[in-house]
């Protein structure tokens, strides 16, 4: 949600209790009050969630390497392949523009 959007709920806000500023209180307070309630459900989750992590050493988007069961290669990771060409047939550049064809 950010910034911008807590502001442009703001903004909607003061429109539409403009012409009374005793619910423009109550109504504004009350929406800054669910944001704040759920910005500390989202730090309370995160900080438990980081605490937990911390403590088993696992480290986010870091993945296993690939496994290779029965001379199959893991189709999940082809990038770690061991095959030398799998430009399946695209040319290289500068390939398709030789000298006299335009």
């Amino acid at each position: 949600m950010g910034q911008r959007g807590c502001k442009a709920a703001g903004s909607v806000i003061t429109n539409a209790f403009a012409n009374s500023l005793g619910d423009l209180l109550i109504y504004g307070n009350g929406v800054g009050l669910v944001i704040n309630v759920f910005l500390l459900v989202v730090s309370r989750y995160m900080g438990r969630k980081f605490e937990e992590l911390s403590e088993t050493g696992r480290k986010i988007g870091e993945e296993p390497p690939p496994v290779r069961i029965g001379g199959i290669d893991d189709v999940d990771h082809p990038e770690e392949l061991d095959v030398e060409d799998t430009t399946c047939g695209r040319e290289e550049e500068g390939q398709a523009h030789e000298e006299g064809n335009t």
